[in-house]
Formats: C-alpha cells, sequence, structure tokens
C-alpha cells in the first residue's frame, strides 16, 4: 500500500473529517494536502496518525460482521472510539470485544436477539463506566435527547471540557462550526460531530499516556 493510500485509510478508519484532516496536515507539514508532501513529510502524517491509533491490516484478514444487529453495534463501537475507549474501528475488535466481555466465541451472534443485545448492553456499560455516557431515559425526554449520537457527543464534550480542551457549551461550539442545534440534528450529523470531537479526545487519551 502507498504511503498516500495509507493516510486516506486511516483517515477514513479513524473517522477525520475534511477539515480536521487538513488542520492536521497543516499542523505537522506546514501543507494541506497529502499529494503535495514530500515522502518525508507522508511519513510523519502517517506515523501521527498511527499514534492515533490506525494499524494498517493486510487484505483478506479482516472478518465482517452481517446481521440485523451489526450495524447497531457497528455504530456503537464507532461511538466507543469516538470516546477513546478503544483504538480498533473495525469488526475484528467488536468480535474481540464480544468474546471478552460476554464469553460468546462465535460471530453469530449478531443474528440472535439474545447474545446480541448482551454484547450491545456490554458495550454501553463500557461507554458509561469508562466515558461517562448517560444511558438513562425518563418520560420527559425529548426524542433528540434519547440519540446515541447526542449522548455520546454530551460525554466528549464533558471530557473534553473537564481537560480544559474546550470552554463553554457544546451547543455554541456546534453553532461556530455550522451545526444545527440539537432538536434539529439528524443522526449523520452527529456522526460528523462525534468525528470532530473524537480527534481531540483520542489525542488527549494519547497525551496522558
Amino acid at each position: 500500500m502507498s504511503t498516500i493510500r495509507a493516510i486516506k485509510t486511516a483517515i477514513r478508519e479513524l473517522g477525520i473529517e475534511e477539515d480536521d484532516e487538513r488542520d492536521l496536515y497543516e499542523r505537522l507539514t506546514g501543507i494541506r494536502h497529502a499529494s503535495s508532501m514530500t515522502p518525508k513529510q507522508q511519513e510523519i502524517v502517517l506515523g501521527e496518525l498511527r499514534r492515533l491509533g490506525f494499524k494498517p491490516y493486510s487484505k483478506g484478514t479482516r472478518k465482517t460482521l452481517d446481521g440485523p444487529y451489526a450495524k447497531k453495534l457497528q455504530a456503537l463501537w464507532i461511538g466507543a472510539c469516538n470516546l477513546g475507549l478503544f483504538h480498533r474501528r473495525d469488526d475484528d475488535a467488536i468480535i474481540s470485544f464480544a468474546k471478552r466481555q460476554t464469553g460468546i466465541d462465535h460471530v453469530r451472534w449478531v443474528r440472535y436477539p439474545d447474545d446480541a443485545q448482551k454484547v450491545i448492553e456490554a458495550l454501553k456499560g463500557k461507554m458509561a463506566h469508562d466515558a461517562g455516557v448517560d444511558w438513562s431515559t425518563d418520560k420527559n425526554q425529548r426524542p433528540w435527547q434519547k440519540a446515541p449520537g447526542y449522548r455520546i457527543a454530551r460525554a466528549q464534550w464533558a471530557i473534553l471540557l473537564k481537560a480544559g480542551s474546550v470552554a463553554g457549551e457544546l451547543e455554541s461550539w456546534l453553532d461556530a462550526h455550522g451545526f444545527p442545534q440539537p432538536p434539529f440534528m439528524d443522526k449523520s450529523e452527529w456522526q460528523k460531530v462525534m468525528n470532530s470531537l473524537g480527534v481531540k479526545v483520542r489525542a488527549l487519551k494519547k497525551e496522558k499516556r
């Protein structure tokens, strides 16, 4: 795999948005486009992406999840990665987590509601315990307050706020970055928010190691 291709793969797997990608390039090399960098500069960028959690895999070595609960698990897993709880975003990592946390040693669990729910609850429990995600519900909550994206972004903001990496309210940050306010956000917009904040959270976690 060429260095540029590896960089693009890493950017995609780490969920880094385009503006954050350009800012990362510029911070490391002074250049905003990977194609304009020297080979040495490209290696510097790739090294930083590896530091942030990217791990390349050989073709054909990954398992994939396929079943009625796969997308929900994958979405939750990406959220957990954006909270700095895991480094790998591939399905192999989810399968390993399922075995480690529940003892389920096969990928068919993604097709069975009881087994899938065990994995979902184990993952949500870790996100609550280790990253402060509030999954509680009550009758006064609005539908948008129940959205996983909203809950995860709130937890991300709390982590960054406590570390002094951000200031003010999440709503102000959303406005400054061109996002609607929470009641008007859809799933894809929350994903962009989580990915953007996830870059900051993962960098913060790396600094603490």
